[in-house]
This record gives structure tokens, sequence and C-alpha cells, in this order.
């Protein structure tokens, strides 16, 4: 017998733009300019989607992309320890929502 993975939940860009408290653009900024990498480096790229009958698609972003840009802003200096937990905190609380 095979057992199916559930799909991750997933997040567009303006849900990561309310985590942090930012714009969309902010976010398509900390892409381009790779501001979220990863702390061996590898840079967070987001998944892209084009939904039917659309002529562009969106970003989305897992769990673990949203902790990961998080903790790469932390190592940059652009998010204090109060502003890291509370995004955590955000974090594990979608978490446990889509879990449900």
């Amino acid at each position: 017998m095979t057992t199916r993975e559930e799909p991750k939940k997933t997040f567009r860009t303006s849900f990561v733009a309310r985590l942090f408290g930012k714009s969309t653009q902010w976010v398509y900024w900390g892409e381009r300019e790779e501001v979220f990498a990863r702390e061996d480096g590898t840079l967070i790229i987001p998944r892209r989607t084009i939904p039917p009958r659309a002529k562009a698609g969106y970003r989305s972003y897992t769990v673990d992309d949203l902790r990961d840009i998080a903790e790469a802003l932390r190592r940059r200096g652009l998010l204090d320890t109060d502003e890291y937990l509370d995004v955590m905190g955000k974090i594990e609380t979608e978490e446990l929502r889509s879990a449900v």
C-alpha cells in the first residue's frame, strides 16, 4: 500500500509581506537583491504557479520558506529579536491552522 503525501500549505507574496509588516514590493526587492538566503548561502526561491487562463502566475512559499526568510533577515540585522519571535509565532500559528 502506498501513502500519499499531503500537499504542503503555501502562501502568496501578499501574505509574506503582511507577515513582515512590509509591502509586496519589499518581498520582490528581497528576492532580487538576494537578501533571502539560507545560512549555507542557497537562495530562498518561491515556487511559481500559473493558473489556467491567466497571463501571469504567482509566487508561493512554504512554511519552511517563511522560517528561512525570517532567519535570513535576523542574520542580516533586519529583524531584531522581538520582531523575529513575533514572526516565528505567526508562522507557527499558520502551520497549526493548516494541520487541522
